[in-house]
């Protein structure tokens, strides 16, 4: 449990430190960093009420709807999270964030075939797995 928190948290700073910077009509940092602190304090449900929240009046924002997927997936809500991924990789395809949280969350299901395609998908290191936490155990 631990060590699937571990790398729960990696996800969520990835999607927080990696991803562009905001546009002025974007969800505001504080937000996010409002979410994150829940995220982190296991406060799972009010994570998600805050950015769904958000996303209501910035659906087409990437880096929160790949965010969903990560505080979906602490949930176990596979389905749901996997429709907030295939939702933000619309939007921003090349997203090696999004990649490998999309690759964290075939893991947490048991699939590593289809996580390790989705690694070599990755414009970070095409054709090998990303060198991240998800393929430490």
């Amino acid at each position: 449990m631990a060590a699937r928190r571990l790398v729960l948290c990696v996800a969520i700073c990835c999607v927080l430190v990696v991803a562009p910077l905001l546009a002025q009509d974007a969800i505001p940092v504080a937000v996010y960093e409002q979410v994150a602190a829940a995220f982190q304090q296991g406060k799972l449900a009010e994570a998600e009420q805050m950015l769904g929240t958000a996303l209501k009046t910035h659906p087409r924002e990437a880096r929160a709807l790949g965010l969903m997927g990560v505080i979906l997936d602490a949930q176990k809500r596979y389905p749901e999270a996997e429709s907030y991924y295939q939702r933000a990789l619309n939007l921003n395809p090349n997203s090696a964030p999004l990649l490998n949280n999309l690759g964290n969350h075939y893991l947490a299901q048991g699939d590593s075939e289809r996580a390790l395609r989705i690694s070599a998908s990755s414009p970070l290191n095409p054709g090998t797995p990303t060198q991240t936490c998800i393929w430490r155990k």
